[in-house]
């Protein structure tokens, strides 16, 4: 079904809760809790690559710290992304 909407002058649809624009609140709540996880994870991996937190096995290894790295990145990458995408 279809109404007008004289705000910008043309048809547009009606608004179906079930369609998947009305999914990017949650997509987006997702996408930070992924980011924050990530953060952490990262930063953990981090310390515990470069002999900051004692007590692993990860303890000390250059690996873990390049991809606590990695991760710390691609965490702030999800949280500095913006919260709503603009709609076309």
């Amino acid at each position: 079904m279809h109404k007008f909407d004289s705000c910008r002058g043309h048809y547009c649809q009606s608004v179906n809760p079930r369609t998947p624009g009305a999914r990017t609140g949650s997509v987006t709540v997702v996408r930070r809790i992924l980011g924050a996880v990530l953060v952490l994870t990262g930063a953990v991996w981090i310390g515990q690559g470069l002999d900051l937190i004692q007590g692993s096995s990860m303890t000390g290894s250059t690996f873990w710290a390049v991809m606590g790295a990695l991760c710390l990145v691609a965490g702030l990458g999800l949280l500095s992304w913006p919260w709503r995408q603009q709609q076309a």
